[in-house]
């Protein structure tokens, strides 16, 4: 079930679903859910692509807290406790950090498919749905990512949806 305004793609990958799905459930009449409601017992499929990213507020703001082990593998890179962008295309930082700030102040989910920005994988499409989380249910302070990989030929969209709205 999607979020009004918030629908996915029909050819998106169906764990995407599922981790929205689950989001929503955690969330109940909340803004988002906070990182305490979130079990890996629940998705354990879901978590060697998925990525948990400390929201601070002051630079760098954005930190990788962990990096599944399926997105190691397609960042080339095993990028746990370092900052959001590095090891990005430099041309590409800003709006990647820019995305992650959009989800944290707003409070919103972002779903996009794009082909990888990474200097050591530029040429690896995915999905990437990014969900905010928050222990104070008010201000985020973490991002769950989940990363997976799709097929050629798909096109690159991005869509949104607001939380605080």
């Amino acid at each position: 079930m999607n979020s009004p305004g918030f629908e996915f793609p029909e050819d998106c990958d169906p764990s995407i679903l599922q981790l929205y799905q689950y989001w929503l459930e955690k969330k109940n009449n909340r803004i988002c859910p906070s990182r305490a409601d979130i079990d890996q017992l629940d998705i354990p499929r879901l978590f060697p692509n998925m990525t948990l990213i400390n929201v601070l507020p002051e630079p760098p703001r954005f930190v990788f807290r962990l990096v599944g082990t399926q997105v190691v593998w397609m960042f080339k890179d095993d990028a746990t406790g370092q900052e959001v962008g590095l090891g990005l295309k430099p041309s590409e930082r800003d709006e990647v950090i820019g995305r992650h700030a959009f989800v944290a102040d707003n409070c919103c989910s972002v779903f996009h498919r794009r082909r990888l920005q990474r200097e050591k994988n530029d040429y690896t499409m995915v999905e990437r749905l990014m969900l905010p989380l928050s222990s104070n249910g008010s201000d985020v302070d973490m991002i769950m990512v989940l990363v997976m990989r799709v097929a050629e030929g798909l096109s690159e969209i991005q869509i949104s949806q607001s939380g605080r709205g």
